[in-house]
């Protein structure tokens, strides 16, 4: 086997997205613990198999998509306008 083939896909690609938004609407709908892969890779239109390669295992999937609903909530608050006294449109902005 070539060191090309042992590399992991890259961070960023469609189908990384693609299981990203599935993990989301199971993890959501679900919780973590009533999430499976299984029910994971059928909302991301993928194989189970497919989501390995992207993600050695449940716990990593997940921790991936906290980060990333992280980063996105802090890149809303940053955005905030602090003179704009609309706190309901603040907060929608938040929920977007």
């Amino acid at each position: 086997m070539s060191d090309a083939s042992l590399s992991p896909p890259p961070a960023d690609t469609d189908k990384r997205r693609q299981i990203l938004d599935g993990a989301r609407e199971v993890f959501l709908a679900s919780g973590f613990d009533g999430a499976s892969m299984g029910a994971i890779a059928k909302a991301a239109g993928v194989s189970k198999g497919t989501l390995y390669v992207y993600f050695e295992s449940k716990e990593a999937l997940f921790e991936a998509l906290t980060i990333e609903e992280k980063r996105t909530l802090a890149e809303n608050i940053c955005r905030l306008d602090h003179d704009d006294p609309d706190i309901a449109a603040v907060l929608r902005r938040l929920g977007a």
